[in-house]
């Protein structure tokens, strides 16, 4: 609490912190002083508290939790995963996928490095630890595109999972085709759940006025 103090000469013979009726100065009679509210101490005469000024109310800032480092790191992983194969590498793939005899997932590789690169930028965005470029809006729109996308890459599987647990199709298939059913559409689909719920929290924040930039 801040006061404000005034200087002014107690009047004698006076109860509480009113200034005497009159003052004798040099030139004659002082014309009798208002009264002050407080206390009256050795001369001093103290005013009534001041209330200090109250700050603007602003949302407190709310954290965007680990879901934008998850999915930033499920696209460096992709991404180096997509490099290694690339350059020739064949783990993880099954012996009919040979990336060195086939150009288009050759070209396919190469597209996703830099795919993934801006994957888990956008992951950092929409979780506040990067500034979005060039508008919040579109980095939004952008995060729900990416979540949508990668459903959509996974969905025939998601189809082809309901048909094998109700016995509609046999087990019957190929290297590639359980790897595409078993760890390459099941890791679209992760991705793009990630990206739906970092986007949906990011979009949240930025409504509510609780986005806070790192």
């Amino acid at each position: 609490m801040r006061s404000v103090r005034v200087r002014r000469a107690c009047g004698s013979g006076v109860r509480g912190c009113g200034v005497g009726p009159s003052v004798r100065g040099p030139f004659g009679a002082i014309p009798e002083a208002p009264a002050f509210a407080g206390r009256c101490t050795d001369g001093v005469i103290a005013t009534q508290q001041r209330p200090p000024a109250v700050p603007p109310t602003t949302s407190p800032p709310v954290s965007a939790g680990p879901g934008p480092w998850v999915a930033a790191l499920w696209s460096v992983v992709f991404g180096l995963v997509h490099a290694y194969w690339a350059m020739g590498g064949t783990w993880a793939l099954p012996d009919e996928m040979d990336v060195r005899d086939n150009l288009a997932l050759f070209v396919i590789d190469l597209v996703a490095v830099p795919l993934c690169a801006a994957a888990a930028w956008l992951a950092l965005a929409l979780g506040g630890y990067v500034r979005p470029w060039p508008t919040r809006r579109l980095v939004t729109w952008a995060g729900w595109a990416t979540a949508g996308l990668l459903v959509a890459h996974a969905a025939p599987a998601i189809v082809e999972w309901g048909r094998l647990l109700a016995g509609a199709r046999g087990t019957e298939m190929s290297d590639v085709e359980w790897f595409s059913l078993a760890v390459y559409e099941p890791w679209f689909l992760t991705g793009g759940i990630l990206f739906a719920l970092v986007t949906w929290r990011a979009r949240w924040r930025y409504r509510s006025g609780r986005q806070h930039w790192r």
